[in-house]
């Protein structure tokens, strides 16, 4: 199920609540391979007690990992994933399924900070092989 939580009104991005926290995420815009330079993902620190953000304050708070474009999220992702397991082991597709499992889970935190909160052996590779064969079907 994907979902989606906020709004972008004039120019602005307004959060959503979630379950844990409130957040802005767009997952049309993770998901649309012409728009991985949009705003896809502002964390409740994020705002920082702000109502909304213009699209500098957003863009802003990719340096500081409070945003992100699905482009900022996969570069992250993958630098992670090499300093880990090697530039030799990590192919993008592999990286594209994490960022699809991480995007897709947050909802209060940065990503990053998800990211590396979550355990790769276990969670992460059984969602990785799950979608696979989803693809497959």
């Amino acid at each position: 199920m994907e979902t989606t939580f906020g709004k972008i009104e004039n120019g602005k991005f307004f959060g959503g609540q979630t379950e844990q926290g409130f957040v802005f995420k767009d997952m049309e815009a993770f998901n649309d391979p012409k728009r991985r330079d949009d705003i896809c993902y502002i964390s409740e620190g994020g705002f920082e007690d702000r109502e909304a953000l213009t699209e500098a304050q957003a863009r802003a708070e990719i340096e500081k990992g409070g945003a992100d474009t699905h482009n900022s999220l996969f570069n992250a992702i993958k630098l992670e994933l090499e300093r880990e397991y090697g530039r030799h082991k990590i192919t993008n597709e592999f990286v594209e399924r994490i960022c699809a499992y991480v995007i897709q889970e947050v909802d209060w935190q940065c990503t990053q900070t998800f990211y590396n909160e979550i355990d790769l052996d276990d969670d992460l590779v059984d969602y990785v092989v799950e979608r696979a064969h989803e693809r497959e079907d």
